[in-house]
């Protein structure tokens, strides 16, 4: 999600558990990098102790596609899912 503030553009990245609607982490930076949605996914990863296999979804932009983000969900067992186009 992108947000004005001022003359500055913020980026907030959320995971949101979709059994009950709750923000389960989320990240606000200045940039939208594939840092900003790992540094997202690793704080999720640090509330919930989550099981194999859940899938994580997501659009198809350029930084939930990236080798790194893809990378970090196979090492925690996470499955991807992309909306389609």
């Amino acid at each position: 999600t992108y947000i004005q503030y001022g003359p500055r553009t913020l980026y907030l990245s959320t995971i949101m558990d979709l059994y009950n609607n709750e923000v389960v982490a989320y990240t606000l930076d200045d940039h939208q990098q594939t840092s900003l949605i790992l540094d997202t996914l690793r704080a999720a990863l640090e509330k919930r102790n989550l099981p194999k296999g859940v899938l994580v979804h997501s659009d198809q932009g350029s930084v939930y596609s990236s080798y790194a983000y893809q990378k970090e969900l196979g090492a925690r067992n996470l499955t991807s899912s992309m909306s389609r186009r």
